[in-house]
């Protein structure tokens, strides 16, 4: 049998680069969109959930736009399969999902509620192409650890941002702690998956689902005393659910879409 010929890793500095400003751009983004909302589109303000889904549908179109004209469907994983048999490893998706079901849905409206799934797919859209296509993709030919740990520690620390939308400090700690844990569930599925639709699919349903039951992401986000302790052993269960999965055996290899030649990173 051949040796698989693994590709040059990008340069360490370009790597880096990538990995800093995807993730910046996605910040940038937001942040923006919402001054220029602001001053043009003041009616949008009324509204979370419509100001929601113009900032990040916009995000998305602009993304999408990006990665064709980088030519990275197939390297961020967008022409892999579902992967059916792995989405058992995303656990602590499907177990905030639960949760958000076994409260229910807000007193709201049908449109209101698709409304909110509808961000949720949006979301996973545009942060899973950004963490677990771009980041992840920089990285992962100095292997799968290595990307694993760098795309799940900035999407972590990505939601530091919530403390300058007004957050409480300590919901921005434990989404901090559960974001990295399931960056590196997500990261790893990726990776031996060869595909990014199980953890777009997860992530649309964990945000959609739990947005829809809050009725918006302040009220998702709001601290409570008597639920924050649930909270954070959210976090860590998410988190030690990560760190077992980076403790076993790294997938055999990344599928070939994901590990073309490093000379081809367009995107960035």
């Amino acid at each position: 049998m051949m040796a698989e010929v693994l590709p040059r890793p990008v340069p360490l500095w370009r790597a880096i680069a990538i990995a800093l400003v995807a993730p910046i751009f996605l910040l940038a983004w937001d942040t923006s969109s919402a001054v220029l909302i602001l001053r043009h589109a003041r009616f949008l303000l009324a509204d979370e959930l419509s100001l929601y889904l113009a900032i990040k549908a916009g995000f998305v179109v602009v993304l999408a736009l990006l990665v064709t004209l980088g030519r990275a469907w197939r390297r961020f994983g967008y022409l892999g399969g579902p992967g059916w048999r792995l989405w058992v490893l995303m656990l602590p998706a499907w177990l905030s999902a639960a949760l958000s079901l076994v409260h229910g849905p807000a007193d709201i409206a049908l449109s209101r509620c698709l409304g909110w799934l509808g961000l949720g797919i949006l979301i996973a859209l545009g942060e899973e192409t950004i963490f677990r296509g771009v980041v992840l993709s920089a990285f992962v030919a100095r292997g799968p650890r290595v990307a694993i740990v760098t795309s799940a520690v900035l999407f972590g620390l990505v939601h530091l941002a919530g403390i300058a939308g007004g957050i409480d400090i300590r919901m921005v700690v434990a989404q901090v702690i559960y974001a990295t844990g399931l960056g590196i569930s997500f990261a790893w599925v990726r990776i031996a998956s060869g595909s990014i639709w199980p953890c777009v699919i997860a992530h649309a349903v964990m945000d959609g689902i739990g947005l829809a039951a809050a009725d918006g992401v302040g009220n998702a986000l709001r601290y409570q005393s008597d639920s924050y302790p649930a909270a954070l052993a959210s976090a860590a269960a998410s988190l030690a659910w990560g760190l077992f999965l980076l403790s076993r055996p790294p997938p055999a290899r990344a599928k070939c879409d994901l590990m073309e030649s490093s000379n081809h990173m367009n995107l960035l």
